[in-house]
């Protein structure tokens, strides 16, 4: 498992635990996280720590120039 992958791992365990939220809210953030896991692996960006506002604002036109409706791409 990468780093990153631990990460995303151990937020949603957390969001599970600590805050309680229901599967398909943990379905639908684990898909969306994974979604910007797979654009940094192709960006080349090894690390969440050296992510910053323009590779947020990047992944999110990504997802708009793939069709992704307006409230999946507030989601995420």
């Amino acid at each position: 498992m990468s780093a990153t992958q631990a990460q995303i791992a151990g937020y949603l365990d957390h969001l599970r635990v600590e805050r309680r939220m229901s599967a398909h809210t943990l379905d639908n953030y684990g898909r969306d996280l994974q979604a910007f896991a797979g654009w940094l692996d192709q960006a080349g960006i090894d690390s969440l720590q050296r992510v910053g506002g323009e590779d947020l604002r990047a992944f999110i036109a990504a997802e708009h120039r793939r069709g992704l409706a307006p409230v999946s791409l507030q989601r995420r």
